[in-house]
């Protein structure tokens, strides 16, 4: 996939998509995901509203299973918001894990590589509206 804004929405989703399966067990269940995203809205505090918790809930469901790329989450909502709470979430987990800069590059390396194994022919990238 060449340099765009769709090779970095895809760099983004894959990097979170990583830290996601890095967080939760194999195992996980519908309950893990809950407590997941209250915990990260209390360390946001007066920031909490940032992360939708219905739309988060719902990316981290879509990012842990093993769906094809052309059924995504129900998060037809303002895609602006969608990005900053990709953004906020990855931020959250990253700082949880207590990666540093080297742990970064290579989470960044990680689904880099994952990025270049995708059959991109089947994937859908939300419109932009007015």
């Amino acid at each position: 996939m060449a340099t765009t804004p769709k090779a970095y929405s895809a760099l983004l989703a894959f990097t979170l998509g990583t830290m996601v399966r890095r967080r939760f067990s194999p195992s996980w269940a519908r309950a893990d995901v809950i407590r997941c995203v209250a915990d990260l809205r209390i360390k946001l505090d007066e920031q909490a509203d940032e992360l939708n918790p219905r739309l988060t809930e719902n990316l981290i469901h879509f990012l842990l299973s093993e769906g094809p790329l052309e059924n995504p989450p129900d998060i037809s909502e303002n895609q602006e918001e969608i990005a900053g709470i990709q953004q906020i979430l990855l931020f959250l987990l990253i700082d949880e894990a207590g990666l540093d800069d080297a742990g970064v590059g290579e989470l960044i390396d990680e689904a880099a590589g994952t990025t270049r194994n995708v059959d991109w022919s089947s994937a859908i990238f939300p419109r932009a509206t007015d």
